[in-house]
């Protein structure tokens, strides 16, 4: 989990590097690729329903955001990353998802990100999620708690407590939201 969450920081870096360049597009595709790398599924499963769910789960909750507008918006998202990769659709994406311009869409994806990333830190710091196998042993623990939300079930205070859910927060900057991770004991 060390190396990956290293080389979703990479990833952030150089979309940080992108948008302050003017580069939209390639700022949000490396978002994209980026927490395609640290949630991203298997080859045999549906990655877009995959990482949309997991993001969401992570998400939602720092967000105060509902648990499937977050499922639409990272399917929408990864929808305008297969219009870029795939279709060549470079320089054109505000028309494809007009609902939202790029720029707003990578703010959100940008706070996204970073909640991710926090809830990676908050789990790595546990004593379950340790070894060669913790990003396995994380993803398995985001699985659980999507498949508890979506049997209709609410999630346990251990689910919660797991993957740092009510630890996670939003601050809103000036320019840049910045995230904070409560470490009570």
């Amino acid at each position: 989990l060390d190396q990956i969450l290293q080389a979703f920081c990479e990833y952030l870096q150089t979309a940080r590097e992108f948008e302050d360049n003017g580069r939209l597009e390639e700022a949000l595709l490396h978002h994209v690729f980026g927490l395609d790398l640290i949630l991203g599924g298997e080859s045999s499963v549906p990655l877009k329903n995959t990482l949309a769910t997991r993001i969401a789960i992570l998400a939602n909750t720092p967000m105060k955001s509902d648990f499937q507008e977050v499922v639409a918006f990272i399917g929408d998202t990864y929808d305008l990353r297969s219009s870029y990769v795939h279709r060549g659709e470079k320089g054109k994406l505000d028309q494809a998802k007009p609902k939202m311009s790029i720029a707003d869409r990578l703010k959100r994806l940008s706070e996204i990100s970073k909640i991710v990333l926090a809830a990676g830190i908050h789990s790595r710091k546990q004593k379950w999620c340790i070894g060669s196998d913790a990003r396995n042993k994380w993803v398995a623990q985001i699985d659980l708690a999507v498949a508890t939300r979506n049997a209709g079930k609410e999630l346990s205070q251990n689910d919660i407590d797991q993957l740092g859910l009510d630890r996670i927060s939003l601050q809103s900057g000036d320019l840049v939201p910045n995230i904070r991770i409560s470490w009570k004991t």
